[in-house]
């Protein structure tokens, strides 16, 4: 037996093979699923993501075109729950330089390396966390006041449909002329408060927001600016697909 601290191990209890990933720093990642670690390299200018084997599966970089990139960390990395896209995203910060050039970043990344939204910081104690389908970045203006952003995100970490063909029209709404052009009218049946609705693009950025109004039966979206293409609405439990011409 082996005596330590006053607890005893049994030698059986250790894994001789003991592995070293030199130059970075280890990260959990409690919010995606099959997932358990991610890495940031010295020089910190890449991210690396692990399966429970410790095999790395994504390598990640940021502003590739830059001299000089610094990945401080990595918080709260998931797959398909941003956005409707099947890609792993995360929030990070840290800086790059272009020559002589210096800029901070601070947002949600994809792993193609997308900021998918940029803040000016954020604190890292507490550090950026998910409750179920909402993130909450705690963070201060530049006269050093504290607030608090909290995003909606497109799934729960609990529940991660990994494409935006798999939403499917619910009963309650009805939506029309589709395909559109320049509007859509929206049909909508909804009790008490008034609640939010977004229209997001295939790429799974939202585009548009609209309040509905309990006491109204039906809003009309303007898409006269939209590029052609499959776009989702969506509000409380419902959802639905439209494409404009």
């Amino acid at each position: 037996m082996l005596f330590a601290g006053g607890n005893s191990f049994s030698q059986n209890q250790w894994d001789g093979n003991i592995m070293t990933l030199n130059g970075g720093h280890i990260y959990q990642a409690p919010y995606c699923e099959g997932i358990s670690y991610s890495i940031v390299n010295y020089p910190k200018d890449e991210i690396k993501i692990y399966n429970d084997d410790f095999e790395c599966i994504k390598l990640i970089k940021l502003y590739s075109n830059a001299t000089k990139v610094v990945i401080h960390n990595v918080f709260c990395l998931t797959k398909g729950v941003f956005t409707n896209q099947n890609k792993y995203e995360f929030v990070t910060y840290g800086y790059y330089e272009v020559g002589e050039e210096y800029f901070k970043f601070a947002g949600i990344y994809n792993e193609d390396g997308e900021c998918l939204y940029s803040f000016d910081d954020f604190t890292k104690n507490p550090s950026p966390f998910i409750v179920d389908n909402k993130l909450v970045i705690n963070s201060y203006d530049n006269n050093e006041d504290e607030y608090a952003k909290i995003f909606t995100l497109a799934h729960s970490i609990n529940n991660q449909p990994n494409a935006i063909s798999q939403i499917q029209q619910q009963n309650s709404s009805k939506l029309y002329p589709n395909p559109a052009r320049n509007s859509v009218t929206l049909e909508y049946d909804i009790q008490g408060q008034m609640q939010e609705m977004q229209i997001v693009d295939i790429n799974g950025r939202v585009i548009a927001n609209y309040l509905l109004d309990p006491s109204q039966k039906q809003v009309k979206i303007n898409t006269s600016n939209y590029k052609k293409g499959v776009y989702v609405y969506r509000y409380g439990n419902n959802s639905g697909k439209f494409v404009v011409e």
